[in-house]
């Protein structure tokens, strides 16, 4: 039986993300815990056109984007259930302790 949790980390700001996930990854490592070194997902950009002048003057616009940078970590525990509660203590934590800009979705799964 292998206890595995799954980390996805999301962001806008690109060194407040990989300063973020380089923590979780040391803060593991230190605790013997296998994990998969944190991989970038392709991150997506969302552009949008605002009109300057909302009555006339149609060619005044400005365009924006907004990216959205993601990482992703595997956690894998085998056969042991009290290191299973601690890294999901540990996680439950460092959820409750995240900066501004930073979500963070963590699943597990149970494969036999």
């Amino acid at each position: 039986m292998v206890f595995s949790i799954s980390l996805h980390i999301k962001s806008d700001n690109k060194s407040l993300i990989d300063f973020y996930t380089n923590t979780i990854f040391n803060l593991l490592k230190s605790y013997q815990i296998s994990v998969s070194d944190p991989f970038a997902l392709p991150h997506k950009i969302s552009k949008f056109t605002v009109l300057r002048s909302p009555h006339v003057y149609k060619k005044a616009r400005e365009q924006f984007e907004y990216h959205v940078f993601s990482y992703f970590i595997n956690i894998y525990c085998n056969n042991d259930i009290q290191l299973y509660r601690k890294i999901f203590f540990i996680l439950t934590f460092l959820k409750y302790q995240l900066p501004a800009g930073i979500t963070i979705k963590f699943k597990n799964t149970l494969k036999l």
